[in-house]
């Protein structure tokens, strides 16, 4: 995961989701900026509805086959624990990763 949230629009989503709840948001099918609001969610112990929701996101890119910068099944499988992930949820990155084109 990206050590720090340096995008503007991730920060406002956080903090309108706090306030509102709601999670509408530009940037649903960028899995870069989905990894960066984890990765603020994990930092700041933000609540676990905001957190669920990001993970359903990059999930729904990794599904889609999107292909970001970052390898996000890698990404999320080194930080399964911290995360939370299922059993199911591992399973689901790791076959992701192995059928991927990734350089190993």
């Amino acid at each position: 995961l990206p050590t720090q949230c340096c995008n503007a629009d991730v920060a406002l989503f956080a903090l309108r989701f706090l306030y509102t709840g709601t999670t509408s948001c530009t940037f649903q099918a960028d899995a870069q900026l989905l990894l960066q609001l984890l990765q603020l969610c994990v930092d700041f112990s933000l609540p676990a509805p905001l957190m669920a929701w990001a993970l359903d996101a990059i999930f729904q890119s990794v599904a889609r086959g999107q292909r970001p910068a970052t390898d996000e099944p890698a990404v999320l499988l080194q930080r399964a624990d911290k995360l939370g992930l299922s059993p199911a949820e591992r399973c689901f990155l790791a076959r992701r990763l192995f059928s991927s084109d990734t350089a190993w």
